[in-house]
């Protein structure tokens, strides 16, 4: 059958490329001619329709992506401003406090001159913020640096916009917490017409039962916050005539390509105001969320021509912004020419070599391919050869693996074996010695020879079960058999317990009793494998790290999920890929050989008729935020794809 499939295929080859090119090149001459010119136009029609689809689609999700952009600067704005409030007030806080400790020799009021004089000169937030000073004895301000009338006279009564007695419930709240955010409206320096939100922190400073705050207000510092949101679009530039622009509800420019109308008002400016109704339809276009709108761009950029734009514009609610941009249609003719030309030359020149070179090629082949058929026959004999050879070569070599990566591990177990005797071999040697020279003293009695026996036996028993445990795992049992994957990793950590224990690496299992039908040595192996050379990364860690490895199991589908991940820091990029090849290690050649993962994935993918991949994988523990490696395996129920 082989010999009657291989003169088949020598007839392939001899004669299907000519048929093949032959038959290929007579219908590309007849569909180029009758095809040619409407080929011509619905390219032209599919250039200008990608142009315009691919364009309006760029500019949206340019503008939908800056508006998410400018969506978390606002929503984070709050959050931002109160951890520089906070950070803020530690610095004062940790001032005021050494210079209290640093100055006992004064006396109390001496000491308070020297802490009000040093934070009435401290400013952040660009010389917004300042630090005052309440004292909670008297209710009455101890230092204001904006204020200073203020100092000395009694706030009880003080209320914001709100009818709110301010400093009676941060007197309240700091009874309650040491610090603390605080929430009032307030006037501005200069304007005491309107109060406006502010957020402060308050602290106490118990030495003088004081307390110390700051603020800001929330509308300022949202000012900051625009202005490095027009700093970064102002970096957003396709090229010379794609830019974007940003303007207020009022008409007044706030980011334009030409730095000149920064400031200026469209509908004031003379520039600009040919085009007004243009922008007018832009701000109710964004006042109702966001589109598109085509129209005639006076003057476009580097040309000083009229032309046809389309733009996208979008609404940034609460700041009353219009942020687009947009494109130029008289670009898509320029594609369109092109295009054409292009068109042109490889119509005339495919129709006039299409008919020479598919005859050259027709002959060149049919002489190649008959040469090649002869070739091709000899040579079949000698490849099923090679291939037998190779296939038995391959198979010593995966056997050669295996071999070198269960030794490395029997090295693993020869320590393990050594502690895990330990005690008992210790138990063993004192209950004995015990008994020996209680007899000697002639104090022995019946209950602590019991005991002792008791004890000798158990520690025996001890160390009969280790030596089944790991006569077990060294097992060359290779029959799939049904067993449970939590049990099976439950005996690999009682196998690997002392290099675990010992490096202070806590084990966070989350099983469930999922049996499988598969090699439950060989996946013991695995498992091992991977959590050696988790431990390995594990201990390079500073100590006050979590050193830590989480083994779940559960159901997905139809197959089980085993997932190892670690606290060791992740796999770096550039070697992730290469983590499975053999002999491949980051490791030094007396801690590693390189094949425990690539035996891994062999057991996993061809005996066992699974997956096994990893990934680096960000997650919170105990309040610390972890990175480290994540190992999943994919096995079958049934033991079978």
């Amino acid at each position: 059958m082989t010999h009657k499939n291989e003169q088949q295929l020598v007839k392939i080859i001899k004669y299907f490329p000519s048929v093949l090119i032959t038959f290929l090149g007579i219908v590309t001459i007849v569909f180029l001619f009758v095809e040619e010119q409407r080929i011509f136009e619905q390219e032209k029609k599919s250039v200008q329709r990608e142009f315009l689809s691919q364009n309006k689609i760029h500019i949206k999700n340019h503008i939908e992506n800056l508006h998410l952009y400018i969506q978390n600067k606002q929503k984070t704005t709050e959050i931002k401003l109160k951890n520089l409030l906070k950070s803020s007030m530690d610095n004062a806080y940790n001032i005021a406090m050494s210079l209290y400790e640093n100055n006992q020799d004064k006396t109390d009021e001496e000491i308070k001159k020297i802490i009000k004089d040093a934070l009435r000169q401290i400013r952040f937030n660009e010389g917004r913020g300042y630090f005052f000073i309440h004292d909670k004895n008297t209710y009455s301000s101890a230092m204001h640096p904006i204020m200073p009338r203020l100092e000395g006279k009694n706030s009880y009564n003080v209320k914001d916009a709100k009818g709110v007695y301010i400093l009676r419930e941060m007197h309240n709240i700091l009874k309650e917490k040491d610090a603390s955010f605080y929430q009032w409206y307030w006037y501005k320096p200069g304007n005491q017409k309107k109060q406006y939100k502010k957020i402060g922190y308050i602290k106490n400073f118990k030495p003088f039962n004081w307390f110390i705050a700051t603020g800001e207000y929330v509308e300022d510092f949202e000012k900051h916050i625009q202005k490095d949101v027009l700093a970064h679009i102002k970096t957003l530039r396709d090229d010379d005539n794609r830019y974007t622009f940003v303007f207020n509800y009022d008409g007044t420019f706030l980011s334009h390509i030409n730095e000149a109308l920064v400031g200026e008002n469209v509908f004031e400016t003379t520039i600009l105001m040919q085009n007004n109704l243009i922008f007018k339809k832009m701000i109710n276009l964004a006042k109702n969320n966001a589109d598109y709108l085509s129209y005639i761009q006076k003057v476009k950029p580097g040309t000083n021509n009229s032309e046809e734009k389309t733009s996208y514009v979008k609404g940034v609610k609460d700041w009353n912004w219009i942020i687009g941009t947009g494109f130029y249609q008289d670009d898509m003719n320029i594609l369109v020419d092109e295009r054409r030309e292009r068109l042109r030359d490889s119509f005339s020149k495919y129709t006039g070599n299409i008919l020479v070179i598919s005859t050259i090629i027709t002959f060149v082949l049919l002489l190649i391919s008959i040469y090649f058929s002869k070739v091709v026959q000899s040579k079949f004999a000698n490849y099923r050869k090679e291939i037998m050879s190779k296939i038995q070569e391959n198979k010593r070599q995966v056997e050669l693996l295996s071999q070198q990566a269960k030794m490395a591990a029997m090295g693993e177990m020869i320590g393990n074996i050594a502690h895990q005797w330990r005690q008992p071999l210790s138990t063993i040697t004192v209950a004995a010695t015990g008994i020996k020279i209680q007899k000697e003293m002639n104090i022995l009695s019946d209950e602590h020879f019991i005991n002792s026996v008791d004890a000798i036996n158990n520690s025996a028993q001890h160390l009969s079960s280790t030596i089944d445990d790991f006569k077990n795992f060294f097992s060359d049992d290779k029959e799939k058999a049904i067993f449970r994957v939590d049990e099976a990793i439950s005996a690999t950590l009682k196998l690997t317990n002392a290099q675990f224990g010992n490096k202070e690496i806590e084990i966070v299992e989350q099983t469930s009793p999922l049996a499988i039908f598969n090699l439950k040595n060989e996946f013991i192996q695995v498992i091992m494998n991977i959590l050696t050379n988790s431990k390995d990364e594990l201990i390079k860690l500073p100590k006050q790290r979590h050193r830590a490895i989480f083994i779940d199991v559960f159901k997905k589908d139809k197959s089980v999920c085993i997932q190892i991940k670690d606290t060791a820091g992740g796999i770096p990029n550039k070697i992730i890929r290469r983590i499975f090849e053999p002999y491949f290690t980051t490791k030094h050649k007396a801690q590693g050989t390189g094949i425990g993962l690539y035996m891994s994935q062999e057991i996993i993918s061809k005996h066992m008729k699974g997956t096994l991949s990893v990934d680096n994988h960000l997650f919170e523990y105990k309040n610390q935020k972890c990175k480290g490696a994540i190992f999943t395996i994919m096995l079958p129920i049934n033991g079978d794809n």
